[in-house]
């Protein structure tokens, strides 16, 4: 049997138990969106209203936000206020123009500019050229006193309103932006709309539904750093429809950030329009039905590598066995390695190598700057080729996102401790026994929980699983808490709580809600905690009395007993949650796993004496016990806007017997 504690800044061992002392931000590991450099990953399985877009009905134009197969999205520009409106595709621009008078921004010149329209006004919509993302404005006419409204099919190139650009909010979800003028970090054009990830095809109001192509495009420019010769760079993708044969596949494309147009010109050929796309470079092709790269002789299921212009050489075709096709919520990873130094390249399909050091030669040139894009198309509006967390990296980057979406290795937003020379613990870069996560930090030999910053929460654990061979665990921590008094709006508090090891991601999510992070925590079973705030609805760990102590079921937040107020009791006992200077107290758990009671003491004091664990019932209606292997943790937190010097612990240790007082 094996007792852990943190102990006095040295590693003791004997025969009995062995001794550790122990001395981050919080864990932002959100896979459903997430923004890192290049990076956009949409991960929702449903289209859903993209945040910042506008209400498209203030213009009386009725219908639905989202729009119907008879209806067109027009932006509106100069001279009205930036905005989307939503017009029928059999709407003339006449009857459009006499709505739109009405609104805000009209001038008296923009009165004149429409008077003397030189189109045909009857005409619908439609009819003058007008699709979903088009531009609605009247601009000067070089050498003419007139204006034109300006339709999809009067440009000589295309539109800027023929793409949608996106940013990021402080959440991570994608913001439309409407400004044209401005660019986004990632670009939609064509057909590819934001919906199940950033989606190529499958577009339900595309201009032809079953002929689309499109491109998605990131932005955010990737500078390969001084001496590296290597560019990274991975996607996920889902392809799926009931016939194959109308899903040509997608393209995966660099390109030269330096060049015109880049950006602006989609003028590319073939299926897809890669092929002499301005400021293209070079791209890998899943050719899926086998009329994407348009080879003769190769058929479906083939990868290419080829450059960009016109006529530009074949470097790859290879056949891959098994498609590229994926189940309808299946997400498959592609990676590509490029050398600049020695000009090869390798093609990995999830974890498989189907290119393997492609020659280049010097047939082509790589610029040090980058940008990323990917095009696809199909010929059924049924066929769906979608694109997800797009992004340059460097390796170590990569595997490090593998060995977390595997479970192993440091998570994001935590930070290990192993035990150094001279029994010191320093952070390490491999799983240890101890785990922050949270705003944890180390300092002053000690682990400080908070640091007196408004709503802060951190967790200290302890990985190392105790068995228990007997019916009690007994859970002990020593904590410091600055003094404030108890009725300060907000509210910090403390809790030492146990996990089930076996429950995956009981160590690496630290998920849970409310200040303290601890309720429905993966793993976290039942806590014992000290609150020092009054209660109100945002979340406190009981919430009903001031400076009081209670235990909570991890799972829904329901309370085990009644709060118990903290006070002296003659020498025993303590006045408040928090401490004096730097007195440092103790909180002892008792937990009987054989009659699923809990015991607390505190300061010496047994505040809560065989308080009866309801932990719920299993699917066939059996209690739910405290498992004889067990994990213990701590987790402090600081609500509202109060602010406290810090909340700190150590001595954190589970046994079958209990701690002596010190």
């Amino acid at each position: 049997m094996h007792m852990f504690i943190i102990f006095n800044n040295y590693l003791i061992k004997d025969d009995f138990f062995c001794f550790f002392f122990f001395f981050k931000q919080k864990t932002a590991y959100e896979m459903l969106r997430s923004l890192v450099g290049s990076e956009m990953c949409i991960r929702d399985r449903y289209q859903r209203r993209v945040r910042g877009s506008q209400q498209l009905t203030d213009m009386g134009c009725g219908g639905s936000d989202d729009g119907s197969k008879d209806q067109l999205r027009l932006v509106l520009t100069e001279p009205f206020p930036k905005r989307e409106v939503l017009a029928d595709k059999d709407e003339t621009v006449e009857e459009l123009l006499f709505r739109l008078k009405s609104k805000e921004g009209w001038t008296e010149e923009a009165d004149m500019q429409v008077d003397d329209l030189i189109m045909d006004r009857t005409k619908t919509l439609t009819e003058a050229g007008f699709k979903t993302g088009s531009e609605f404005k009247l601009v000067e006419r070089a050498g003419a006193p007139a204006g034109k409204v300006e339709g999809g099919t009067e440009a000589t190139t295309r539109a800027p309103a023929e793409w949608h650009d996106y940013d990021v909010d402080d959440e991570g979800n994608p913001v439309v932006v409407l400004d044209k003028s401005r660019k986004g970090q990632f670009r939609c054009v064509g057909d590819s709309i934001m919906a199940w990830g950033w989606q190529l095809t499958a577009n339900k109001n595309a201009q032809d539904p079953d002929r689309q192509q499109g491109h998605f495009v990131c932005m955010c420019e990737h500078d390969l750093p001084a001496g590296d010769s290597e560019v990274w760079f991975q996607f996920l993708y889902n392809m799926h429809g009931a016939d194959k044969t109308t899903g040509a596949g997608l393209w995966v494309y660099l390109m030269d950030p330096t060049v015109d147009g880049w950006d602006t010109e989609f003028d590319g050929s073939g299926t897809a329009g890669f092929v002499g796309k301005t400021g293209a470079v070079l791209g890998v092709a899943l050719d899926n039905s086998g009329d994407l790269t348009l080879e003769e002789g190769q058929g479906p299921n083939h990868l290419m590598i080829r450059g960009a212009e016109k006529g530009s050489e074949i470097f790859e075709t290879a056949h891959v066995e098994g498609g590229f096709m994926t189940e309808e919520e299946e997400w498959k990873k592609v990676r590509v390695r490029l050398d600049v130094a020695s000009m090869v390249c390798d093609v990995m399909l999830n974890g498989s190598k189907i290119a393997d050091k492609v020659s280049l030669g010097e047939r082509i040139e790589v610029p040090r700057r980058l940008c990323l894009a990917v095009c696809g198309a199909a010929t059924s509006q049924g066929f769906m080729i979608s694109v997800n967390d797009v992004k340059f990296a460097t390796l170590a980057e990569l595997e490090a996102e593998e060995d977390e979406e595997e479970g192993v290795g440091v998570p994001k937003g935590c930070t290990d401790y192993e035990v150094g020379a001279g029994g010191q613990l320093q952070k390490s870069s491999q799983e240890q026994i101890w785990r922050c996560a949270g705003a944890t930090v180390v300092r002053d030999g000690m682990f400080e929980l908070t640091q007196g910053a408004e709503d802060q929460e951190g967790h200290v654990l302890c990985r190392q699983p105790f068995v228990s061979h007997g019916v009690e665990v007994h859970a002990s921590v020593e904590y410091s808490m600055s003094t404030k008094a108890c009725n300060q709006h907000g509210g910090h508090g403390i809790c030492i709580y146990l996990l089930d090891p076996t429950i995956p991601g009981w160590d690496r999510s630290f998920n849970g809600a409310g200040p303290l992070g601890f309720v429905g925590k993966a793993g976290a079973i039942l806590g014992v905690g000290l609150e020092s705030s009054l209660g109100d609805s945002t979340g406190e760990f009981f919430g009903e009395h001031p400076g009081a102590v209670a235990v909570r079921r991890a799972s829904d937040s329901k309370l085990l007993c009644e709060a118990v107020a903290l006070e002296k009791h003659g020498e025993e006992g303590v006045e408040s949650v928090s401490t004096d200077g730097g007195e440092w107290r103790m909180i002892k758990a008792k937990f009987d796993i054989a009659d699923m009671t809990v015991t607390v003491k505190i300061g010496g004091y047994k505040y809560l004496d065989n308080v009866s664990i309801d932990l719920g019932q299993d699917e066939a209606g059996n209690p739910i016990k405290i498992p004889s292997q067990v994990c213990v943790a701590v987790c402090a937190g600081v609500a509202g806007h109060w602010r406290v010097d810090r909340i700190c612990v150590n001595n954190l240790k589970v046994d079958t017997e209990e701690e002596t007082d010190r």
